[in-house]
Order: C-alpha cells, then structure tokens, then sequence
C-alpha cells in the first residue's frame, strides 16, 4: 500500500460528503493511525504500513480522532476522518490491482460530482499515478489480465479526462514553445503541465495497443457477478472472469468505447462479447428504460455498422427478461411516453415556436410461451 494513493483516495471520499480537509492534515490522521507521532516519524520508517488487527482498529481511530482535534478540526467532522480512514484501510489491505481499481472508482466519482480539484496537486497526483504505471506494467508482463483491465481504464479515465477540458487546447503546442526556451504565460504554462503530465497515460496505452504479446483486449475478463446470466443467454466459451469494478461497470465501458473510437482495438466476436457482459452490468446496476431499450434495439449493430456476421442476436427470451427486470425498477419499456418538443432547439416545448412529438416509443416483445415469460418473471426477480 501507498500512504500516497490512500491519502488521495480519502480526500476525494470525504469531498463527496462536504467534508472538506487539507491533504497535510490527512497525512498526518493515516499517520496517527498506524501509530506515528507525526508523518514526519512515518516517513522516516523503513516499514511504515502495519496491518491492523480488528483488535486494534478502535485505538487506532481513537489515535487518528485525537489528532483531528488536535488541529482543531471539530469532533463530528474527526470522527467521520477516523472511521473513513479505517474502512479505506480494508481496501487498501487487498492486492494491489483492488487498491488500483478502488482508486479509480473514487476519482471517477469524484469527478462525477465535480469535487475533485484536479490540477491543485498536479505533482502529487503525477508521482501517484507514475507509481500505478509501474505496478501495473510489471503485472501485465506476467500475463495478469486483471492488469490490462486495471491499466486500460486508468489510461483511458486520465485522456479523457484531460482530452474533454477545452483548457488543455493546443498543449503540445505550448509544450513545444517551452522546451525552445520561449517565456510562457502562467495560464499557457498551466496548459503545457498537463500536456506533459499526460504522456506516461498515452505511452502506456501506446505500448498495450502496440505489442503484440501483451494485448489481446477481447480477451480481457468478464464481470463475475454476469456469470450466471451469461449461462444462461450465451454459451461462454473458455471467458475469464474479474471482481474488479464491479460496482462500476461504466469505466470499463468507457474505456472500451474509447478504444473502438479511437481505431486502437479491432472489432470482432469477441470483443463485442467482451462488451456486451460488462454494458449488461452497467443495465443491471443502473436500470433505465431509454437504456434497456436502446440495447434490445441496437443489439444487432452496437457499434453503429451492421454486425449480422457476428450472431449478435439478442434471444427473445432475453427480451422478456429485461421488460421484466424494468418492470421490477419502476419502469415498462413497452410503453410509450411521448412530449411535444421544440423542433429547432430539442428542448420541451414551451407555447412558442415550431412544433413536433418526441420521447420514447415502446417497444414491441415477440411472443413466446407462457411458461417461458414465467421462467423470465422469476429470473429478472432473483438475478440481482
């Protein structure tokens, strides 16, 4: 474990709940809680990261709570510190392809709601994800496709990142500009940090696109918790499987997104396999009716050209499943739900300017046997 990527990840934790901390403060409580004086005294050992027993977990957040109060934090707010610190450590006990994956899904979030101060720390966070970089390198070069998975969205989070803020135009202009010599404004400068911080992603990702010995991304794993749905709709052949991610799904997906989109990844059975079981687990945790209904629709061309010589077909039963599963959240996908829109702008029409209908259309389910749809009822009601 890293005190680095631990204080990192509990910093944006605690930003979600309001709870807003200095990062050399929360140095200091992971400090106290592994019984360091100070982070002075924990840098200076050899060995700093002890494991805690369940024995020793209340004094060690009594001693992290004490030291809040010590710097005069109030006591509701050195209680959530201590306890955070305690459950972070669990995580951070795992191996280090969970730690890694725990820390994306906390940035994502983070980013998510806005909460994340990003470039504050640039150095900070540069160093942490150098680190990252060259755990997972080694790991890949083992063979671990746990690696891959875990390198391939923290690769694709971080461009992405960087690539969807408008700030960052023309950095490698402004990075070349420097590297002359040329004097650069502070804003320019700034632009041409991030550029530079961004290049260990886009040489990793360069590298696991390039060699051919390491990557084989439609054969990365699959979400275990699909397993059994995919026993059931699709014969899975020889799939491997992951408990990474899992509770977010839509990072892998992303990351998968990105590398069709950026022509990084060939398109094949396999890979429309590979994403199809983890878009099923994005469906099952976040349930929607425009979502569900986009995949039954598109479950023949998900990637936007015409895909029949892959046997994509989704079965009917499957259909019933999921009309069933909607029905379990809230929602019929059968039903329509029309608004009239403004034609010009997409927007709910308001009284003014041209009009037309939009929304959602229901969708049409092919029968099938009566004991077949009781069959789906059951399943949609116990899969999850």
């Amino acid at each position: 474990m890293n005190i680095k990527t631990l204080v990192h990840t509990l910093h944006s934790a605690l930003l979600r709940e309001n709870f807003k901390t200095k990062k050399a403060h929360l140095y200091e409580f992971v400090s106290a809680y592994y019984g360091y004086g100070s982070y002075a005294a924990f840098q200076a050992c050899n060995d700093p990261i002890k494991k805690i027993t369940p024995r020793e977990k209340e004094h060690s957040q009594k001693q992290s709570f004490e030291r809040a109060l010590n710097l005069n934090y109030e006591a509701a707010t050195a209680l959530k510190i201590a306890k955070s610190i305690c459950e972070l450590n669990y995580y951070f006990e795992k191996p280090t392809l969970e730690n890694i994956a725990h820390y994306l899904i906390s940035l994502d979030e983070a980013v998510y709601f806005d909460e994340l101060e990003q470039f504050d720390d640039i150095k900070e966070v540069t160093q942490l994800h150098t680190d990252f970089i060259n755990q997972l390198r080694v790991l890949i070069k083992q063979g671990s496709t746990d690696a891959l998975l875990c390198a391939l969205v923290l690769c694709v989070t971080e461009l992405c990142n960087y690539e969807n803020d408008s700030n960052n135009l023309a950095g490698d202009y402004w990075y070349e500009k420097r590297l002359t010599g040329e004097q650069l404004s502070p804003l320019r400068n700034s632009v041409a940090d991030n550029f530079m911080a961004i290049q260990p992603f886009q040489e990793l990702l360069s590298e696991l696109t390039n060699e051919k010995e390491h990557l084989e991304f439609s054969s990365l794993n699959k979400p275990q918790s699909t397993k059994s749905f995919s026993d059931i709709f699709y014969s899975e052949h020889e799939s491997k499987w992951t408990s990474l991610f899992q509770e977010a799904p839509h990072l892998v997906v992303k990351s998968l997104d990105y590398l069709f989109e950026k022509e990084l990844v060939k398109h094949s059975p396999k890979f429309h396999e590979l994403y199809t079981s983890w878009n099923i687990l994005t469906l099952l945790n976040y349930p929607s009716k425009e979502a569900i209904a986009f995949y039954i629709n598109s479950s023949e061309s998900y990637f936007g050209e015409d895909e029949s010589s892959l046997k994509t077909s989704m079965s009917n039963n499957e259909k019933w499943f999921w009309y069933y599963y909607g029905l379990q959240n809230g929602f019929d996908i059968t039903q329509d739900k029309h608004i009239a829109i403004n034609s010009y702008t997409g927007e709910e029409w308001d009284g003014y300017g041209p009009l037309e209908v939009g929304g959602y259309d229901g969708l049409n389910l092919p029968e099938i046997p009566y004991e077949a749809k009781l069959t789906m009822q059951k399943l949609a009601d116990t899969i999850f």
